[in-house]
């Protein structure tokens, strides 16, 4: 009888956790500190939805949320701006993402960057504190890359993501018709980004895309820094 009673209450304990309704559930993990807002939040922990949901500057669209017992967070559903699936854990002083795959276009994490393109992650792991990037893996890609008004045909970008002092880091690197691309992406917990570019080119129509997007031309070729900040949505 003591087990069966055992047994039910923590029947009854994981249910009263599972019904929760996720509005209280996000305020309480401290969602809107860590950048993650909605105009709407719906439902319960089990299964809730965000309406026009937003992390930082990216539009997540409505987000369909349900609680991931394995990963001791949130399964995230993302249908805006940025698509895709992962699990989400909020932190008192960060975040974490496990197992995300997902896409965001280019200029909603670096808007004056010169190239334009879909940013896209595969089996993406995250781990950012207050004090720095404490780990992070998977492959980082851009796709449908277009610099200035020219697109080489077939060109993307493909590096794995890491932590550098303190940074998450994005190396990646591309060639096609006539162009090779080198790209450092990197981003602090407080959302500084920066994005060196360095292009090398034998192509008349890439070095003149160069030109115009305001590169700088050395020795080796052209280079490009631009540094900025996701914008917290409040």
């Amino acid at each position: 009888m003591g087990r069966l009673m055992l047994v039910g209450s923590l029947v009854f304990l994981v249910m009263l956790v599972l019904l929760a309704p996720l509005r209280l559930v996000l305020g309480w993990m401290g969602a809107e500190g860590a950048g993650l807002s909605a105009r709407r939040v719906e439902g319960t922990v089990w299964s809730g939805q965000l309406r026009q949901a937003a992390f930082r500057s990216v539009s997540l669209g409505d987000a369909r949320v349900g609680v991931s017992p394995l990963r001791l967070g949130f399964r995230v559903r993302a249908r805006g701006e940025a698509q895709g699936e992962g699990v989400l854990r909020l932190r008192q002083d960060g975040i974490a993402l496990a197992r995300v795959d997902a896409s965001v276009p280019l200029r909603r994490i670096a808007p004056a960057a010169p190239m334009t393109g879909e940013l896209v992650l595969r089996n993406f792991d995250l781990d950012i504190r207050r004090s720095g990037c404490r780990s992070a893996r998977g492959e980082v890609a851009l796709q449908q890359v277009q610099i200035g008004p020219t697109a080489p045909a077939g060109l993307r970008l493909v590096g794995r993501a890491a932590c550098r002092d303190g940074r998450l880091v994005a190396p990646l690197t591309g060639q096609a018709s006539g162009v090779v691309v080198d790209a450092l992406l990197s981003l602090d917990a407080a959302g500084r980004y920066e994005l060196v570019t360095r292009l090398r080119a034998t192509d008349p129509t890439a070095v003149a895309a160069a030109g115009a997007a305001n590169f700088e031309r050395g020795l080796d070729g052209f280079t490009r820094t631009d540094r900025g900040r996701l914008d917290a949505v409040r």
